[in-house]
């Protein structure tokens, strides 16, 4: 998110734009890094947030990006209806799409594995600021390859499917609330994920 907001910073009228970061298990030592410079217009909020309970988070427009697929169903539910029940503008993206079935996931899970924990290797100099723990890890023991390459493959089967987001949406957008969503697409109009976006009409 801060490079989504340099992005934003870069594009006319938009550079009065603040990022606030939040969780429900707030991180001390990330809320110190990012709440030391109060000129990059970032912060991290030290206090909780449930993303159930929107009216617990700052105001201004709500993002989640690359963590909806972590949500089970039924709090995936409750996020949205507690979107529209306290009309608060809500964003969700998710960078992958959920187009696999399940058992053909399972057989190219080796495949995708060798290819992840591979690419970790090529990519981990490039990592900024990097760390004598990140190179005895990543090439002596290689934890973090195997740790990254299992987590990219076991969130595929958890991503949302449009299916399952017309599931997770049904009864919603009755209260003069919007609701849209879609796969995402760059500006080449190649897909790139999935997108869901509320917000009420007035």
């Amino acid at each position: 998110m801060p490079e989504v907001l340099k992005t934003l910073h870069q594009t006319k009228d938009l550079s009065h734009i603040e990022l606030v970061m939040t969780d429900l298990y707030p991180n001390k030592e990330a809320a110190k890094k990012f709440n030391n410079n109060q000129e990059d217009k970032i912060s991290y909020l030290e206090t909780p947030v449930d993303a159930t309970n929107l009216l617990s988070a700052p105001k201004g427009l709500k993002t989640m990006v690359n963590s909806f697929h972590h949500m089970s169903p039924k709090h995936a539910r409750k996020i949205l209806e507690s979107a529209e029940e306290n009309r608060q503008p809500l964003l969700i993206y998710e960078m992958a799409e959920n187009k696999i079935p399940f058992l053909g996931w399972l057989i190219m899970l080796p495949i995708g594995l060798i290819i992840l924990i591979i690419m970790t290797l090529f990519m981990t100099p490039f990592v900024k600021p990097l760390t004598w723990q990140q190179l005895v890890f990543t090439y002596l023991i290689p934890i973090i390859p195997i740790c990254y390459a299992w987590d990219g493959q076991a969130s595929l089967p958890r991503m949302y499917a449009l299916t399952d987001i017309d599931k997770l949406l049904k009864g919603l957008g009755k209260n003069d609330f919007y609701w849209e969503y879609g796969p995402a697409k760059k500006s080449n109009g190649k897909k790139l994920g999935t997108y869901i976006v509320g917000y009420p009409k007035h």
